[in-house]
């Protein structure tokens, strides 16, 4: 959501926005990236993913207080990723994990922590 008083609007700012632009433009050709951090100061990722997981060909990945888009590496937050990427293993998604970090050694620190998660689903999908 918009902070009170910014000048900064946002679109699909919750996933019911996000849900009336998908009926609106029903064509498959239409794909989305969902961007975590923001999914989780608002309706959270899996409302998102509810609405468009199918149409999904990309994530950005960083942490926040749940209030704030503070892009804090993941683990540093609200955001439980266990959740995150056991629905991603489950429904089978094959897209990029792109960390949406500033600072070089903070996308190290985002890979390492994401990597154990990762790694088993992506293993399943191979076999």
């Amino acid at each position: 959501p918009t902070p009170p008083g910014s000048e900064i609007v946002f679109l699909l700012d919750s996933s019911a926005e996000l849900r009336q632009l998908l009926s609106e433009f029903p064509s498959l050709a239409l794909k989305v990236c969902i961007d975590v951090g923001h999914a989780a100061v608002a309706d959270g990722f899996l409302a998102y993913w509810a609405v468009a997981g199918e149409r999904c060909v990309g994530l950005h990945i960083h942490d926040n207080d749940g209030h704030d888009d503070l892009h804090f590496v993941p683990g540093d937050g609200v955001i439980e990723w266990e959740e995150v990427i056991g629905e991603l293993g489950q429904s089978g998604f094959d897209g990029p994990l792109n960390l949406e970090l500033y600072l070089d050694e903070h996308k190290v620190a985002g890979k390492r922590f994401l990597e154990p998660l990762v790694v088993p689903w992506q293993t399943k999908a191979r076999c």
